[in-house]
């Protein structure tokens, strides 16, 4: 019995030895090829090797601890520097000499993240490749855990560790996100990233955030500051978000801060379910340029309180447009991408269009919605009281200082915008407008009834299917003309194709009036077609006018006993009074016309030009007569062709028994006024010798010449004319200046 218990004894001290060496360690080489064998064969992309391996027991889970000493690793040919690699096998099998691994523990020492993520090169999971090559530097290091079944299929794992000034592409040509610090902390349960830290330019993202993989859940809080600029890169933020509104966007300044409280449900497929995030941003001080029709509007001084919550964005903005002060707040769904927006304020119509017949401040208030990020509709509210308003055509105006308001409905369909209950009101005048269509670009397309009555003009329109209605009781047509002339293509709107039906009891011209108006017309294409149009004036002398269209030649024809109504209001033509106006213009094609204009027994009075002509030739008795009753003309003639909106003058003289002239030259399409030509003194002994055979012809040339003349030059645009005269020609007799000017070359 002595003997057995001596036997026992050594027994349990040789135990007792061995479990202390096993628990301290036991360091060899005789399974470094086994381990290597093992390991290679099971990860094929790694290459291991190693001094020795130092065993030991690990008591708490009964098993033994392999940890290699001085491991040499690669994973696809990049080296992972490690402190430690440690495998864990059971042991009871280990006595059977078979070797079934259960867990490994790795403790990473500072390594660059383009190596480590080489080990996802063979992956076949093409999401999360192309999210890790987002990674474009940057350090990692932690402690990586993970236990593995008898089918060497991974069973649990744990990384704790830490990523160090990384830096990630988040989206194509978007500044990198850089300078990432965080703690990684994953599980089988959890992706954790706490007191992490990053830069976007000039922003700084702060984040604790976690994502729970059975739930699919992300949650945590994210907070944001810094400054916005041309440096994020607004083109690639506009197709990430696809708003409208960021693409017209540019020249971005100002400060962002931000908090995200996050709690986000996701679908299998890592859609959003449920987002139940709270977020609050603030803008502060922000400048930006927005385009709106061709125009480039400066937003200033910008401040906004921005709410997200459950998908919808709450808003309360301040700013300067344009340097007058807007309020703006709304609410935009994410869901249902439905945008409501309340906004109020002053500006200048001039900042949005190129042309506008309201200047200056207007006092607004709006309601506008906008689906699935196009405009549908708004409602608009306009105080004028410190605007003035001109409407051309009508001659109506209002000054600053007049109250006067304008309330519409604006809506958008397929290819135009919708104008309905459009009302217009100051003091006693007023404009009522069912609808009116204008195209894309905000030009005139369509119109239901419209009752006016403004200044001088109280008439309505309907238009019923093809045909418009015009009756009432006065039209001002007293600057129509005046308008035309000076129009640009910016004010011009296109006339719908319809038939045209006036009826007016007093048409009103400068310093005249028509009596029963009446007017018929065919548009088609926004052109007039064909026109007839008949009227008195009050002491009953005739003025009419038509348009004939036969064989595609299409002819203006105007007749008027009066010549002063049609051009009392224009500078260079204010002058003529009395005489028998006719008018014949030929439309030779889209851009080519040629117009005949012919005035007989007519009185030029207080012409300015004629005055300055006059003086400098020191024709001083037809001077005389110009201040007074004014010089008499038998007749004037005019034929000139517009090419392209330049008018060439191709013949253009006035006789009289006192006085005649002749000029030529052409207007451009510049409104540039080039003008030469002669004024004739004692043009009844010119008629005479014009009628001398042989001779006659020769001395005093074309009708409107003669022997002595003033030579004179007009030049200037339409509202600064310059009138110079040339003494020496006027002393020269104008034959012999005829017979020179052969000679001299001519200009095209």
């Amino acid at each position: 019995m002595r003997k057995f218990f001596k036997i026992l004894s050594v027994a349990v001290s040789i135990l007792f030895i061995l479990i202390l060496l096993l628990s301290y360690g036991i360091s060899t080489n005789k399974f470094n090829n086994l381990v290597k064998n093992k390991i290679q064969n099971n990860i094929t992309i790694a290459k291991v090797d190693f001094q020795k391996i130092n065993i030991s027991l690990n008591i708490k889970n009964f098993n033994l601890a392999l940890e290699l000493i001085e491991p040499n690793i690669k994973i696809n040919n990049e080296k992972i520097h490690i402190n430690q690699l440690q495998f864990f096998i059971k042991l009871t099998p280990a006595f059977s000499k078979v070797y079934i691994l259960e867990e490994v523990n790795i403790n990473l020492k500072n390594n660059e993240i383009k190596n480590i993520k080489n080990i996802f090169d063979t992956s076949k999971n093409v999401l999360l490749k192309k999210n890790i090559d987002k990674i474009l530097d940057g350090k990692i290091r932690g402690k990586l855990k993970f236990k593995i079944d008898e089918k060497f299929k991974l069973k649990e794992y744990f990384f704790d560790g830490f990523v160090q000034q990384a830096s990630v592409d988040l989206y194509e040509n978007l500044p990198f996100l850089t300078n990432i610090n965080s703690q990684i902390v994953i599980d089988n349960k959890e992706v954790s990233f706490k007191k992490g830290s990053a830069q976007l330019v000039n922003l700084n993202l702060r984040s604790d955030l976690s994502f729970n993989i059975s739930e699919k859940k992300i949650f945590g809080n994210m907070q944001l500051d810094g400054l916005l600029d041309e440096k994020i890169n607004l083109k690639s933020i506009k197709k990430i978000f696809n708003f409208k509104f960021l693409k017209l966007v540019s020249n971005i300044d100002g400060k962002i801060n931000g908090n995200f409280n996050i709690d986000v449900d996701l679908n299998k497929d890592y859609t959003i379910k449920k987002n139940n995030s709270k977020s609050s941003i603030n803008l502060s001080n922000l400048f930006f340029i927005y385009k709106f029709n061709s125009k480039n509007l400066k937003i200033d001084d910008l401040n906004s309180e921005i709410q997200v919550l459950d998908q919808n964005i709450n808003y309360d903005t301040k700013l300067k447009l344009n340097n007058n002060t807007v309020k703006i707040n709304g609410n935009y769904n994410l869901k249902e991408k439905f945008h409501k927006i309340k906004s109020e304020g002053k500006v200048n119509l001039n900042s949005f269009f190129k042309s506008s017949i309201i200047q200056d401040d207007v006092v607004f208030k709006t309601d506008v919605i906008y689906q699935k990020n196009d405009f549908k509709n708004a409602k608009i509210l306009m105080t004028l009281n410190n605007s003035s308003i001109k409407i051309p055509y009508i001659n109506y105006s209002k000054s600053k200082g007049k109250k006067a308001s304008l309330n519409f409905n604006l809506n958008k369909g397929n290819k135009n915008y919708l104008i309905k209950n459009f009302k217009y009101n100051s003091n006693k005048d007023f404009i009522n407008l069912d609808y009116m269509s204008l195209n894309n670009d905000f030009k005139f397309q369509n119109f239901g009834k419209i009752k006016l009555k403004i200044a001088n003009n109280d008439f309505q329109l309907i238009k019923k299917n093809n045909l418009i209605l015009i009756n009432g009781k006065k039209i001002d047509f007293t600057t129509t003309l005046q308008e035309y002339l000076n129009k640009d293509s910016s004010q011009s709107f296109t006339l719908p194709n319809s038939n045209l039906r006036m009826s007016i009891s007093a048409a009103l011209l400068p310093s005249e009036t028509l009596s029963n108006f009446k007017l018929s017309a065919q548009i088609r294409a926004g052109e007039i077609e064909s026109l007839s149009m008949f009227s008195n004036y009050t002491d009953r002398k005739v003025f009419t006018a038509e348009i004939k269209n036969k064989d595609n030649q299409k002819k203006l024809i105007v007749y008027s006993e009066k010549t002063k109504p049609l051009f009392g209001n224009l500078n260079y033509f204010s002058g003529i009074y009395d005489g028998i106006f006719r008018l014949e213009k030929e439309y030779l094609g889209k851009s080519l016309s040629t117009t005949y204009i012919n005035i007989e027994n007519f009185y030029i009075r207080d012409m300015p030009i004629l005055a300055d002509i006059l003086s400098v030739a020191s024709i001083t008795g037809a001077l005389d007569v110009l201040k007074g009753k004014g010089i008499y003309f038998e007749k004037l003639n005019l034929k000139y062709n517009t090419i392209n909106e330049e008018l060439r003058i191709e013949e253009f003289y006035g006789t009289g028994p006192s006085i005649g002239f002749i000029i030529d030259g052409r207007v451009g399409a510049d409104n540039f006024v080039s003008l030469k030509g002669n004024m004739v003194p004692a043009n009844t002994l010119n008629k005479i010798i014009r009628n001398i055979p042989l001779i006659g012809k020769v001395l005093t040339g074309k009708e409107g010449d003669g022997i002595f003349g003033a030579s004179f030059k007009i030049k200037g645009k339409k509202n600064d004319l310059q009138t110079t005269v040339n003494p020496l020609k006027t002393l020269t007799p104008r034959f012999i200046q005829r017979f020179l000017s052969i000679f001299r070359p001519k200009l095209n």
